[in-house]
């Protein structure tokens, strides 16, 4: 099943987390150590585009979807989401320490969302 959505989007995180728990379970690791990796590769790449502690440093997303599947990387629990007045995505969470705010640019999707309208006008 992972394998059909990952031909369509190979950048899904959870697709790629989903995939390397069943092909561990079906005994075949070499290809879940391919989609650890990439689960891995793709958490590195967000967390390596700022720290998500302000809006100047938030992390980098392709997608809202991104955004949920590296709070779950991170191992944090949504209480909130708000759109910051700078179009950041402000997501309230539970961390071990306590409540804070991750920041995440979302610019990447707000074009694909703009782009499909303007298509859907014409």
């Amino acid at each position: 099943m992972t394998e059909r959505w990952l031909t369509t989007c190979p950048v899904d995180i959870d697709m790629h987390a989903m995939a390397g728990m069943a092909l561990r379970q079906l005994g075949r690791q070499p290809e879940s150590d391919q989609h650890v990796r990439w689960y891995r590769g793709l958490v590195d790449s967000v967390r390596a585009s700022g720290d998500g502690r302000t809006p100047k440093t938030a992390y980098v997303v392709i997608s809202v979807a991104e955004e949920y599947a590296v709070l779950r990387a991170l191992g944090l629990r949504l209480n909130g989401q708000a759109l910051t007045k700078e179009r950041m995505d402000a997501m309230s969470v539970e961390s071990p320490d306590g409540p804070t705010t991750v920041y995440f640019n979302p610019a990447a999707h707000f074009r694909r969302l703009g782009r499909a309208l303007k298509k859907n006008r014409n």
